[in-house]
């Protein structure tokens, strides 16, 4: 936990027992899985989240063959990141060991990143099989923690990201929607980066989008990491943008706690934009 948190937490005219309850869930690291097919950009994706590179990047051949753990911080917050190999690259044996190798080394991740690219035009046979394999594997409840992420967002040109972005979400979301059901896939949001610069096409930075997007798949399990920032609004207004901290304040405002515990501390809660 941020020391200047761990203070303000503990001036804060709260229960005991609630103070308690937050600052425990403040040990733990948040766990981030990022999966997919090879070349899609999970290793660019964490290094750019870092700013900083720690995750080998291949511009040739795949560099990831083995599930690799990252720790770092990013406004305070430590996360763990998880790396994966591709899968459906090569024998379709490889995909069960690989799947085991996940399982066991990122545990119950608290969000979990499907990446793929934005300037795909199909879904690929490759692409489909590891949806396949991930679907028929993972549990409900973690695709209700799942977030796509489309990357080479700037290799579109402004003209068409608009409908890249609906008709490359759609692909996918119905793809996922073939083994889970609409229900769950159709669900599944997305968002779109650019690893080479801190905008997409249409100017906007896309961490506090990426960020926003976090908040609001995680289980409150997981939320109160966020806390540390999002009571400091200083470095709310550096991150997130005016609807996204609306958007953010109604997911912490689903949570009894949280709510209890950021009204306290002087976060604005849903701010009219």
């Amino acid at each position: 936990m941020n020391p200047e948190f761990a203070t303000k937490l503990e001036g804060l005219d709260l229960p005991e027992d609630v103070k308690n309850k937050i600052a425990e869930m403040l040990k733990r690291r948040l766990r981030f899985l990022f999966i997919g097919r090879s070349g899609v950009g999970k290793s660019h994706t964490i290094n750019s989240l870092f700013r900083k590179e720690v995750a080998k990047v291949g511009k040739y051949h795949p560099t990831t063959l083995d599930v690799t753990t990252y720790d770092g911080d990013i406004h305070g917050i430590e996360f763990t990141f998880i790396d994966s190999p591709g899968l459906a690259d090569s024998d379709p044996e490889n995909d069960q060991k690989y799947i085991e190798l996940i399982k066991s080394k990122a545990g119950d991740p608290d969000l979990f990143c499907f990446v793929t690219r934005l300037n795909d035009t199909r879904v690929s046979r490759d692409e489909q099989d590891t949806i396949k394999v991930l679907s028929k594997t993972l549990s409900s409840e973690t695709w209700k923690r799942s977030l796509i992420i489309f990357t080479h967002a700037n290799s579109v040109p402004l003209s068409d990201y608009p409908d890249a972005k609906q008709q490359r979400s759609r692909l996918i979301q119905n793809e996922f929607s073939k083994h889970l059901g609409a229900e769950i896939g159709n669900a599944i949001p997305s968002v779109c980066i650019e690893n080479t610069a801190d905008s997409t096409p249409d100017g906007k930075p896309w961490r506090g989008e990426l960020l926003t997007a976090s908040i609001e798949r995680l289980s409150d399990r997981a939320l109160p990491g966020f806390l540390q920032i999002l009571m400091n609004r200083d470095t709310t207004e550096q991150v997130f943008d005016p609807a996204q901290i609306e958007r953010v304040g109604k997911r912490v405002e689903k949570s009894i706690e949280l709510k209890e515990v950021a009204t306290a501390g002087g976060m604005v809660l849903a701010e009219p934009v």
